[in-house]
């Protein structure tokens, strides 16, 4: 089956992103690095940012240094991921991997969120600070 995707009025070939992420789910890095360099830097840059997320939550060390070494742009999602990673217990190689990244140097690991007080708040509110920060370099005075 042939799947097109419509980019700024031009029909495209998805075959190429599809086989990326099919190489990615078999685990095989060489593939998945040729099923990259099929794309433009540019869309092989936005495929590493999925990717990076993606070996994340699924803790594929081979395929998150893959993208590291290769380059991509640090996304929320990607950063709320990492910070999950408390500490070396949590997946040794994975740990290692982020903490000697640019993203370490750029988004420092933050504090873990406090653990629940007891404290119950009525249902629909949530103390904001809890939301939204969690210390780090510029924390917020509520």
């Amino acid at each position: 089956m042939l799947l097109r995707i419509r980019i700024a009025n031009k029909s495209i070939d998805a075959t190429p992103f599809e086989d990326v992420f099919t190489a990615y789910r078999t685990g095989d890095i060489d593939k998945v690095k040729a099923s990259l360099a099929r794309l433009s830097d540019e869309h092989a840059r936005y495929i590493r940012q999925s990717l990076a997320v993606l070996a994340l939550q699924d803790r594929c060390s081979g395929i998150l240094k893959l993208c590291f070494e290769e380059g991509f742009t640090f996304s929320g999602y990607f950063v709320d991921a990492a910070d999950e990673f408390q500490n070396a217990s949590d997946d040794p190689e994975i740990f290692k991997i982020l903490e000697e990244s640019k993203l370490r140097e750029q988004y420092p690991r933050l504090p873990p969120r406090p653990e629940d007080d007891g404290e119950e708040e009525s249902e629909g509110e949530m103390d904001p600070s809890e939301a939204f920060d969690r210390g780090g370099k510029f924390p917020v005075d509520w």
